[in-house]
């Protein structure tokens, strides 16, 4: 019995390790194929991952391509036209989508403000926006995009000078004037010429080797704003994109031209011979083409002036009335020189505090206009936006001294600061009224 016992549990335990070693190696083999099917669904996963990866890159891009085609469309079209049918765009084949909705009133007529500020826009401050809603699709998904066609003037927000494409052969800025805020510079490449001081500037990219001076004398770079696609309106057959300027005058742009503002466009306004006498509102024409303008009448409107060899714009000569000018609403005063009369020259008269926007436009000689200041004061300031289109000009203060000039000056000709004469370009702080009177420039910003 001992033995057959002995021999019995030396079986066992050998049954017992052959058991478990058939059990380590059935978890082995589970453990495996657990692998094995986990490398398996990780792979699919990872399959599934790239197409579907592939296929949202496609969306992106798609919509990306319809939101690039949004924002050139508005561009060239809303921007540029007064009304327009839209429609439904697609660049190509799986590349996105978008539909445009009608328009039937210039972008730049605006007079609404967008529902937030964007802080690093062209605007500096709230613009004017005309809103629209357009359907971006991206092959699976549509959106909705909210496009606004904003528009302010540049001298209202910051540019105090703007030097846009010239109107002749080449212009030139000279002499002692010094620009308290930024300057835009559209053509920086000779044969025109820019001497004068400013604390910033801007020029379109790509601009190298130009540089002005601030104050102190010191070379400046250019601006880390640069310029974005922005224009103040079509003119013969361009959008305006290259810095050209046609804001006095122009029947292709309704929306952003001056003339049309006062004629019709929701402003009063009187209109003025040089060669019919005239006595209304502040306003005396002699017939001998000189015309006579006294800015703080309290009847006073916009001005329109054809004719004139000659404008004398009269302010204020002691302190109360300057403090009472600043309480009278803004205007606006167009010089139309066409025909065969020529104006050479501009008076002004004492000092102004109201606020007036003055556009001046030559269409038949390239002869400089004299902007005489003739107040025997030292320094004097004039609240004064600027808008010279194809006239040069000429800032002479009589009997010397110094100029501040509260609003700034937007040309596409040359600007000369007569010798003995000092002038500063300060911005206007408080424009009210003028925001809308004043000529703009438009761009584009969309939002999903």
């Amino acid at each position: 019995m001992k033995v057959y016992h002995n021999s019995y549990r030396h079986i066992c335990r050998r049954g017992d390790l052959r058991g478990a070693v058939l059990v380590m190696a059935m978890i082995v083999v589970m453990i495996g194929g657990l692998a094995m099917t986990g490398s398996i669904v990780l792979l699919h996963a990872r399959m599934q991952y790239t197409e579907q990866h592939l296929s949202s890159v496609q969306r992106r891009i798609a919509e990306s391509n319809a939101r690039a085609l949004t924002r050139e469309y508005l561009l060239e079209n809303v921007i540029a036209s007064s009304s327009g049918s839209g429609g439904t765009f697609t660049p190509g084949t799986s590349w996105g989508q978008t539909t445009i909705p009608s328009w039937s009133t210039a972008a730049m007529n605006s007079t609404a403000f967008p529902a937030g500020n964007n802080l690093v826009s062209s605007a500096s401050g709230f613009p004017y926006a005309a809103t629209f809603l357009s359907t971006i699709s991206d092959g699976a998904d549509s959106s909705t995009y909210k496009a606004y066609m904003n528009s302010r003037s540049p001298l209202l927000s910051g540019d105090l000078l703007v030097v846009h494409q010239p109107f002749d052969t080449s212009l030139a800025i000279s002499g002692s004037l010094d620009v308290i805020g930024r300057s835009v510079i559209y053509a920086p490449a000779s044969p025109n010429s820019y001497n004068f001081t400013t604390e910033d500037f801007a020029v379109p990219r790509g601009t190298t080797g130009f540089s002005l001076n601030d104050g102190s004398g010191n070379a400046l770079p250019g601006s880390n704003f640069p310029l974005g696609p922005e224009t103040a309106g079509p003119s013969v057959g361009d959008l305006g994109y290259s810095g050209t300027l046609n804001v006095i005058d122009n029947s292709a742009n309704p929306g952003n031209s001056l003339y049309a503002k006062l004629n019709g466009g929701g402003f009063s306004s009187i209109s003025v011979s040089g060669t019919t006498p005239t006595n209304n509102r502040g306003v005396v024409s002699l017939g001998d083409g000189n015309v006579s303008i006294t800015l703080d009448d309290d009847f006073m409107t916009n001005v329109i002036i054809t004719d004139a060899t000659a404008v004398t714009l009269v302010g204020q000569n002691s302190g109360t009335a300057l403090a009472d000018a600043d309480l009278l609403p803004a205007i606006m005063i167009l010089i139309l020189q066409g025909g065969g009369i020529d104006l050479t020259t501009i008076s002004f008269q004492n000092q102004n505090n109201r606020r007036l926007h003055l556009g001046v436009k030559k269409t038949s000689t390239t002869t400089p206009v004299q902007f005489n200041f003739t107040s025997s004061l030292s320094d004097i300031s004039w609240r004064l936006l600027l808008t010279a289109e194809s006239t040069p000009i000429v800032l002479n203060k009589t009997v010397g001294g110094s100029m501040n000039l509260y609003g700034g000056i937007r040309t596409n000709g040359s600007v000369t600061v007569a010798s003995g004469t000092s002038t500063t370009l300060r911005r206007e702080l408080d424009p009210k009224l003028l925001n809308r009177l004043a000529d703009r420039r438009a761009w584009v910003e969309l939002y999903k």
